[in-house]
């Protein structure tokens, strides 16, 4: 894992890790990236953000030491990300910390 002191890092993909909520929809079908999942447990980010889908069983969810959003779940409202103090405020008000 790469890290700088002091630093976040922080992915964006359009689709999200595979085999985990954010990924799953209502009916359990996974659309999510292998590719994705294996990175994510491989370099260890400290958030990965994504979307695609619109009806995960999840908004956030914990791969190895990420912590991975789906806002595309979120629609059609914003989540608003704090990197300073390292917060995730989501629909409905509920705020992740990772």
């Amino acid at each position: 894992r790469k890290s700088v002191a002091g630093r976040q890092w922080i992915w964006l993909h359009h689709i999200p890790p595979a085999e985990t909520p954010v990924a799953v929809n209502y009916e359990g079908i996974d659309y999510g990236s292998r590719f994705i999942r294996d990175a994510v447990l491989r370099y260890q980010p400290d958030i990965v953000l994504s979307g695609h889908v619109h009806s995960a069983a999840a908004h956030h969810t914990k791969l190895g030491k990420a912590t991975c959003f789906n806002l595309g779940a979120q629609l059609p409202n914003l989540a608003k990300c704090d990197t300073k103090q390292r917060t995730m405020q989501l629909q409905g008000g509920v705020i992740v910390r990772w």
